[in-house]
């Protein structure tokens, strides 16, 4: 059973310009049942990137089922 998750882009870059399909992601595990964390990797960029980063995870994985 997994009881976490990350969510990152390659080379834990920012997610201004996102090349994952997070929403994919986010809507698989909604629909495997998945209602645990989702921790956010990323390498340091900044307080902008961190709200960016916190938006895109938020709207891909937070609505659990």
């Amino acid at each position: 059973v997994a009881t976490h998750v990350h969510a990152s882009e390659p080379g834990l870059g920012p997610f201004h310009d996102p090349r994952v399909d997070h929403a994919a992601a986010g809507a698989a595990l909604r629909a495997a049942g998945y209602a645990r964390w989702v921790c956010l990797e990323m390498r340091a960029a900044g307080a902008d990137a961190l709200g960016v980063a916190l938006g895109a995870v938020a709207a891909a994985y937070g609505d659990a089922p």
